[in-house]
């Protein structure tokens, strides 16, 4: 590819896709280049690895596709978490291997004067900066949250946010939590600069009609299965409720899901683990509306699955902490604990069992709640800055 590149064209940088039915975030940025642009002049430069590309249609079929053959698998970003990942030393080289063949890439692929849009930090932000300066492209960052909690525990971290924040168009943050985080490290004329440059816009989801059938009596957990997810903090609660027997059912995989496992056949009641189930299957579990239970011991940009699970009117637990607290806007809309405390979140669940109209209550206030953050509401604010001027 080669030439000038129209302004109207929109190339779409990101080291997320559907790797499997099961990724939230992946078919967020599949959904998002549906919502926003035109297939007939968009192009999507994103990653492939053969252990986990999906069968049948490609995610973004629609669109014209350039995809980079990454040393390896996504798992070097994603596996338990990115931050985790590199600070354990497992897959430096080859993340760094990975970055560099993202850059690479993109500078042969990307046209010059091109509008861009990149979702993550790393790789993705850092290719669009690049050709920012090597190509005079013009871009849009999407910062989810991952990317922003390893770039602050990097030394100089704090220094490449800035670079990537000051020269794009406009970033988005998909919560007030992730904005604070990129913001927090930097001094405050630059902090200033900053504020100017960033909005917050979490990610959309659809809001299907309420219906009005009961609430099914069980409890969800849903996410990845590794120590940050604290799904051990669940099963630490409903040790001292040896008189609880609603099932619970545990959707995700990982490298704790057998330890996990283990722990749930020694307790009362039904447990259920489904493993990774393709999306569809976990909107399915969500529209028996049960009570969903979160337990993250980790900052996260933008829980998805709490979004998912109000917009189905499910009654939701969750931490006392961000960006939790944000996303339900007042105990109204949720049942809180204290975070990480098994004890608190223990007595929470009794008195939320014990009560079944009080979840039917939140699960109503809810689903208004996630009004908020469904598609028809987010998508003009998710439009770049660039589009409404190109359309002038």
């Amino acid at each position: 590819m080669s030439g000038q590149g129209p302004r109207s064209s929109v190339t779409i940088l990101t080291s997320s896709y559907p790797r499997r039915d099961g990724d939230m975030a992946g078919h967020f940025v599949a959904r998002l280049a549906r919502e926003l642009f035109d297939p007939s002049t968009t192009t999507v430069l994103r990653p492939w690895d053969h252990t986990t590309e999906s069968a049948g249609d490609p995610p973004f079929s629609l669109f014209g596709e350039t995809v980079i053959r990454l040393p390896c698998g996504p798992d070097v970003f994603y596996g338990a978490g990115a931050p985790v990942t590199l600070q354990r030393n497992l897959a430096i080289p080859r993340a760094v291997t990975a970055l560099f063949r993202f850059l690479h890439t993109s500078s042969t692929h990307v046209p010059p004067d091109s509008n861009l849009v990149a979702h993550w930090m790393l790789p993705a932000g850092l290719a669009a900066w690049r050709l920012s300066r090597t190509k005079a492209c013009r871009y849009q960052l999407v910062v989810h949250g991952s990317d922003a909690v390893l770039l602050d525990k990097l030394p100089l971290g704090h220094r490449l946010v800035e670079r990537l924040c000051l020269d794009a168009e406009e970033v988005i943050a998909v919560s007030e939590t992730v904005k604070e985080r990129l913001l927090h490290r930097h001094k405050p004329v630059i902090r200033r600069k900053l504020v100017q440059n960033i909005r917050v816009c979490p990610m959309g989801v659809d809001r299907p009609m309420l219906p009005g059938e009961s609430y099914e009596q069980s409890i969800l957990w849903v996410g990845r299965m590794h120590e940050g997810k604290g799904g051990s903090l669940l099963l630490d609660a409903l040790e001292r409720l040896p008189d609880v027997f609603w099932p619970c059912h545990w959707l995700g995989d990982g490298p704790l899901m057998a330890r996990w496992q283990k722990r749930a056949d020694r307790l009362p009641g039904e447990h259920h683990f489904h493993g990774c189930l393709p999306n569809q299957e976990v909107l399915t579990f969500l529209a028996r509306r049960p009570l969903v239970v979160f337990t993250s011991l980790e900052a996260e940009g933008q829980p998805v699955s709490l979004m998912e699970a109000m917009a189905h009117g499910c009654p939701v637990m969750v931490p006392g902490c961000q960006p939790f607290l944000q996303m339900i806007q007042d105990q109204r809309g949720a049942m809180v604990y204290t975070a990480a405390d098994a004890e608190d979140l223990a007595r929470t669940l009794r008195l939320a069992l014990s009560r079944p109209e009080t979840l039917e209550a939140l699960g109503r206030v809810a689903h208004q709640r996630a009004r908020a953050f469904s598609w028809p509401e987010l998508t003009p604010r998710l439009r770049p800055p660039w589009s409404d001027r190109d359309a002038s």
